[in-house]
């Protein structure tokens, strides 16, 4: 009789180790597909801005690209139009960056996607909003070197660098840390092989991408006492990471086109030792809601880091390359300024993210040292919100018989926030948009024909306000606002055409919250078109 074979439940475990981490590679990469939108394919990745909109490249402006409305977007933007011209001959490229000597200085990632898109503007935003994904797979292979499929502690660590929040957010926002990371790490693998020469060239390629990478360069130093260092070959190798950038700088310079305005840039970036630490602290407990999931994820970021940073600070190893190289990936950041550790998610876990690899390889195996290990690694519970893609847009709603919704198959209405309105934002299900106090909302009867219809709005104030409410220019409704929602149902007769709607307070907006400088009064939480049919036909 064929009966099924019997396994040690050591290699049970091994093949369930390694199976989990397939799979979850496979939900990642589905989660990043989410991110596609038609006809502007992985750019939402990118967080494009709209105060940045008007002077971008014009290659970007014709191209087509997701756009966070109301939104200064984030780092990728700047470094995705130099992707558009790597060897920096546009004279607008300074009035697109908002820092070009700072942006400029990190070629490498904008280089390969100009390559891969072979020139073509559309094809190199896709190429630069892909390349921390490649670089992140990539990585997952390079770590296997370290930490063996099917090996518990090695599984904890490999999910520490490649999951965790730095890596990840890294992807969200198209940065340059991940990819830096990779190249890191392929120099240490070359560098414990003794090929010391191509290690160098790795972490030259890893500067370019991102210059605080040359700390890594501490790896090339044997794992043997200073006396006994080759100083020659150390200084021949060391020269070979440090001169690809040192000519760059020396090229860009020569381009004579940086602005005035660029040494404002990068002003917070690093304070006295430990005080930007010590605020990432106060920030933290300051926060005024620590129910919340942003503020767990905060915390977990920050504990993680502070973990990593102490592990090296108070453990001793200086003949170690993994120590070298954790050791001064802790002294940048107990440097780093206000400014890196601000906000969320912090900076700080992507500028750090050698730390992070440096940690996860120093950390000695063996259970008395599990309990660090997890605490150095808990930024992975930041996982599911970095790679969460925007829901889809609940907040406006029309409903009613198709022959109204719908008209020779497109929508016969369209809904549309104007430029004072914040960006979507949710919690679960419940979504709203934020405004300061005044805003409009077009809705577009796209029909020939004209309906009757109910509008209800929810609505609700960041502080007690008196809030009107008007179609078309005419006043409907007036009332009071508070903290808790309220809903205004509104008896409307749409025209063919757009109509807008106008939402007014004569109070001043306030500051969201510490953490947050938006100025605000009220938000909308619902906008819901109830078509009932058709108007008759006066003669």
């Amino acid at each position: 009789m064929w009966r099924l074979p019997v396994f040690p439940a050591r290699r049970w475990l091994s093949f369930a180790l390694g199976a989990s981490q397939v799979l979850a590679l496979v939900l990642a990469l589905a989660a990043i597909a989410d991110f596609a939108l038609p006809g502007q394919g992985m750019t939402q990745l990118i967080s494009f801005g709209s105060r940045f909109a008007d002077q971008a490249l014009p290659a970007v402006r014709n191209t087509p690209h997701f756009i966070l409305e109301n939104s200064a977007g984030y780092d990728g933007q700047f470094y995705a139009q130099v992707a558009m011209d790597p060897l920096l001959r546009d004279e607008d490229l300074p009035r697109a960056l908002d820092n070009f000597s700072y942006r400029t200085r990190r070629i490498f990632m904008p280089a390969v996607a100009y390559a891969s898109g072979l020139g073509q503007p559309f094809v190199i935003l896709q190429a630069y909003a892909l390349i921390n994904v490649v670089a992140w797979l990539a990585l997952a292979g390079v770590l296997l070197h370290w930490f063996r499929p099917g090996d518990p502690a090695g599984w904890i660590r490999w999910f520490g660098v490649l999951f965790g929040a730095g890596s990840l957010y890294s992807i969200r926002n198209a940065l340059p840390d991940g990819p830096a990371l990779l190249l890191i790490a392929v120099g240490l693998v070359l560098v414990e092989r003794n090929r010391m020469g191509n290690g160098a060239f790795a972490l030259a390629l890893a500067t370019l991408t991102r210059e605080t990478s040359a700390l890594a360069a501490i790896v090339l130093a044997p794992e043997s006492g200073w006396r006994k260092w080759p100083w020659l070959r150390l200084v021949l190798t060391g020269a070979i990471v440090v001169l690809p950038i040192s000519l760059w700088l020396v090229y860009t310079h020569s381009r004579g086109l940086a602005l005035a305005s660029d040494r404002n840039l990068g002003a917070g970036n690093f304070s006295w030792p430990f005080l930007g630490l010590w605020g990432a602290w106060l920030d933290t407990f300051r926060w005024e809601d620590w129910t919340s999931r942003v503020w767990v994820n905060r915390v977990a970021m920050v504990l993680s880091l502070t973990i990593q940073m102490g592990f090296f600070l108070f453990r001793w190893r200086p003949h170690e390359r993994f120590w070298r190289l954790g050791f001064t990936a802790s002294l940048l950041g107990l440097v780093l300024g206000s400014a890196v550790w601000a906000g969320y998610p912090v900076a700080s876990v992507r500028v750090l993210l050698p730390l992070t690899l440096a940690f996860n390889l120093a950390v000695p195996r063996g259970r008395a040292w599990l309990p660090l290990l997890l605490a150095g690694n808990l930024s992975v519970i930041a996982a599911p919100s970095a790679l969460t893609a925007p829901e889809a847009n609940r907040l406006t709603v029309v409903s009613g018989p198709d022959s109204l919704v719908i008209s020779e198959g497109e929508p016969a209405w369209k809904i549309e926030f104007g430029s004072m309105w914040y960006p979507l934002e949710h919690s679960g299900r419940r979504q709203w948009r934020w405004a300061p106090n005044s805003a409009t909302i077009v809705v577009e009867n796209r029909s020939a024909r004209t309906v009757e219809a109910v509008l209800s709005i929810g609505v609700r104030a960041r502080a007690p306000c008196d809030l009107t409410i008007g179609l078309g220019g005419d006043p409907r409704w007036t009332g009071r606002v508070g903290k808790e929602e309220q809903r205004v149902d509104l008896a409307v007769r749409l025209e063919p055409g757009p109509i807008v709607v106008t939402l007014n307070s004569a109070e001043p907006p306030v500051t969201a919250s510490w953490q947050d400088e938006r100025e605000i009064l009220f938000r909308v939480t619902r906008f819901e078109l109830g078509l009932r049919g058709e108007a008759p036909t006066r003669e």
